[in-house]
């Protein structure tokens, strides 16, 4: 049975090498000191050669704690004697954290008289006044003598912190303590990771709710045109068929306008024919008649057609008289072929009055 081969390469990549690396540079951008204040501050209970101290940890970053309480303890360290611890002080230029940190481990294997495996170093950095340059206080000691320490000088701290490793701390001669490695800072280093895993999901959801807030009038707003669309969409397919009836309506009224229209000005032909019969000269004679409407066109023959026109002008009945065309007098004829326009005048009575039959007195 063939193998299936689950491979993490794509376009040359290895797939799991860019998710480390990515996982990677993320946690080194969220451990950042300017973002500290997103973590919570763990307080860390200092046992002493006299006493008890309480700080505060952010980070990095040890402070002495004024305002908290026993109660808040999360964590605790021991201090190293000095007559254990070897100081050091190196002079650097300004350079990031990951190259002081490799520049520190190489000074502390060609300084340190313990071997590598037993040598427990921590150091703190400080900018030199005045100056570009860092000033790194480096403490070494030996891991071997420090368990040694801290099984005759450890004693029960209570219920709280009976269960968790006690962390290493050197005093420098500033006051600041300096953590050595490979003892209980990791559970530190595991709360604030946690700390700050808290504080930057509270701070996304605070910009998912910002934004939100920001967003629900445009959402609303856009969710109302759409409504308003719709809305508009279904009133339009629903009043369809009434526009429809109405586009109609409005045809059949244009048209029983026209017929109004046709109807109002209908013209009795036998009373235009008697009052051209008393217009005309006796000298003329018409060939045809045309009546469309209030438009009069006829044409025939008279011993002269200009006269002919300016006695048509000339009644009240008739208006806008014109000649399409030229009046022409064939050779030898003794009369000019006319071709005559005109119009009637509305206010003429153009349809005979109906003859009341009179009643008779009985």
């Amino acid at each position: 049975m063939p193998s299936i081969d689950f491979s993490t390469q794509l376009f040359g990549l290895d797939l799991r090498r860019l998710w480390r690396d990515t996982c990677k540079a993320w946690s080194r951008l969220l451990q950042r000191p300017a973002l500290d204040w997103l973590a919570p501050p763990i307080t860390v209970l200092l046992h002493k050669p006299g006493g008890t101290e309480l700080w505060q940890a952010i980070g990095k970053n040890l402070a002495p704690a004024r305002a908290a309480r026993l109660a808040q303890v999360q964590a605790w360290a021991m201090e190293v004697p000095d007559d254990r611890v070897l100081w050091r002080r190196l002079t650097m230029p300004s350079m990031p954290a990951a190259e002081v940190a490799n520049a520190v481990a190489l000074e502390a294997d060609n300084a340190s008289p313990f071997a590598r495996e037993e040598t427990a170093l921590g150091y703190i950095v400080a900018t030199e006044a005045g100056q570009r340059g860092l000033r790194v206080d480096l403490a070494l000691a030996s891991r071997r003598q420090i368990d040694q320490y801290m099984l005759v000088q450890r004693k029960e701290p209570g219920s709280i912190m009976a269960a968790l490793p006690p962390e290493a701390w050197a005093i420098a001669q500033d006051g600041r303590p300096v953590v050595l490695s490979g003892f209980g800072e990791a559970l530190r280093a595991r709360l604030d990771a946690r700390g700050r895993r808290i504080g930057y999901g509270l701070l996304a959801v605070a910009v998912v709710l910002v934004l939100a807030i920001m967003l629900t009038p445009v959402i609303q707003l856009r969710h109302r045109a759409i409504e308003a669309v719709n809305r508009f969409d279904d009133l339009v397919a629903r009043t369809q068929p009434i526009v429809q009836q109405r586009s109609e309506l409005a045809q059949g009224n244009e048209q029983l306008a026209d017929v109004g229209t046709i109807l109002a000005v209908r013209i009795d032909p036998l009373r235009i024919m008697e009052r051209l019969t008393q217009v005309l000269p006796d000298d003329t004679y018409l060939q045809s008649v045309s009546i469309q409407g209030l438009k009069i066109t006829m044409s025939g023959q008279t011993a002269n057609a200009a006269a002919l026109m300016q006695l048509l002008s000339s009644q009240p009945d008739f208006h806008d008289v014109k000649a399409p065309s030229a009046a022409t007098r064939p050779l030898g004829a003794p009369k000019e072929t006319f071709n005559i326009e005109l119009k009637l005048e509305l206010t003429q009575p153009t349809a005979p009055a109906q003859e009341k039959t009179p009643s008779r007195a009985p």
